[in-house]
């Protein structure tokens, strides 16, 4: 990566953090309030969301499948 590529990602990043900070406020500020699972839900997409907009790849592993046992 070149310094002004750099250079704009690092202010991509910045911005970005920013507006996940204010979007977890307004979270916080809902009417009635959300659960603090709720709110990590919503604070995971948009923190996965923010790395797709900046190539990287997410910090999630996904969901795994649930191991159904086969009975007879």
């Amino acid at each position: 990566m070149g310094s002004s590529s750099q250079l704009e990602h690092s202010i991509l990043r910045a911005l970005l953090d920013k507006e996940l900070e204010a979007f977890r406020a307004g979270l916080d500020r809902e009417n009635p309030g959300l659960s603090a699972r709720e709110v990590d839900r919503y604070m995971r997409a948009a923190r996965m969301f923010a790395s797709q907009l900046l190539g990287e790849r997410p910090r999630t592993h996904g969901r795994s499948p649930r191991n159904k046992k086969s009975g007879g």
